[in-house]
């Protein structure tokens, strides 16, 4: 995972906030939004030697667009026998691309009411938590 600068996202007014889930290929056009996620169940949570995941809930629609995501990548790796990527984006820096593993989840990550991001330093998991809640 790359972890980039949190300065220009620190900074964001709330109206230019974004998060984003979504296929960074762009053939699949579902993507998981600030309105898909109940922003205040976003925090950190401290892991050993210093990093730190970043959790939160999605809403009823924001779950049914995150399997729809996931469903459609592992579809798509199934046919190229490859796994696929999306991207957690967050004030238009992405800070991870996860991958959907076609032979342990065939129909996507489905069922589950959330999101778990990491491990990333605890210092960007808290600004991130910080600035998703909208505080």
């Amino acid at each position: 995972m790359a972890v980039t600068s949190l300065a220009s996202a620190a900074v964001a007014s709330p109206t230019q906030f974004r998060l984003r889930i979504f296929d960074p290929s762009g053939l699949v056009k579902t993507q998981v939004t600030n309105d898909d996620v109940v922003r205040s169940s976003v925090r950190a949570i401290r892991q050993p030697a210093g990093s730190a995941l970043l959790v939160g809930n999605f809403t009823k629609a924001g779950a049914t667009k995150f399997c729809s995501l996931t469903r459609a990548l592992a579809r798509r790796g199934s046919r190229l026998r490859s796994p696929q990527h999306f991207a957690f984006e967050v004030a238009g820096r992405i800070y991870t691309r996860p991958w959907v593993d076609y032979r342990a989840v065939p129909n996507g990550l489905c069922g589950s009411p959330g999101f778990e991001v990491g491990p990333m330093h605890l210092t960007v998991a808290l600004s991130l938590a910080r600035l998703i809640r909208g505080g």
